[in-house]
């Protein structure tokens, strides 16, 4: 695997460490207006991460994620 993969790996998996933490926020010792504005700048970097990974990793990777995580796919017999 070349660096350009490895790297766009590594940005899909930080986009969802970012939707992640969206969950945890009530949880955190923290003021209620800082939660309040973390919740969409976590969604905004989650995206702003995810697409140019996925650009990285190619159509066929994105187009297998995609159809992986589409519920109508989940009880289907291989």
């Amino acid at each position: 695997m070349n660096w350009s993969k490895r790297f766009g790996v590594f940005l899909v998996v930080m986009s969802f460490v970012f939707y992640g933490l969206i969950p945890v926020l009530p949880f955190l010792p923290l003021a209620p207006s800082t939660k309040i504005a973390a919740v969409p700048i976590l969604a905004l970097l989650g995206e702003l991460v995810f697409w140019p990974g996925g650009i990285l990793l190619g159509r066929e990777v994105v187009g297998r994620y995609k159809a992986y995580l589409n519920p109508c796919n989940w009880f289907l017999k291989s």
